[in-house]
Order: C-alpha cells, then structure tokens, then sequence
C-alpha cells in the first residue's frame, strides 16, 4: 500500500497492547515478543492507554511515521 501522505511504500503488521504494557506495532501478524518488549521495539509514543486489551492490522510508513488502521465506528 502507498502512503497517501508521503507516497512510499507501507508495510503491513499488528498494533497490540493491553493497558499493562506499552502499544507496539510488529510486521506481519505477529504480537509483540517478551523480548521486544523488554528491548522497546515496535514501542509507539503519543498513546493514551485504557484497561482494554487488544489486536489489530494496521499499516506503518517508516518515511513519515504514520499508522493506518481500518475502524468502524458505532454512531
């Protein structure tokens, strides 16, 4: 996929976090490792948490540092 602010190419992987831990993003459909959370790899900054555990695809521009992620709003 392009990323539609900068144009290069996203890559596709996991956001993950359950509240405890920090949120992470890890390529493919992998969770975040014990190892990767100890390292901070993946970590993503600026994140509010809640209680609420939870795992979803979404896609990272390395280039512009975006995250997209589809979501369906319940109005």
């Amino acid at each position: 996929m392009k990323c539609p602010y900068c144009e290069q190419e996203m890559r596709l992987g996991t956001l993950s976090g359950d509240g405890r831990k920090m949120l992470h993003w890890k390529e493919g459909g992998k969770k975040a490792s014990f190892g990767d959370l100890i390292a901070g790899v993946g970590k993503v900054r600026g994140v509010r948490y809640s209680l609420a555990s939870f795992k979803i695809d979404a896609w990272y521009c390395k280039g512009c540092r975006k995250i997209i992620m589809d979501a369906e709003v319940d109005e």
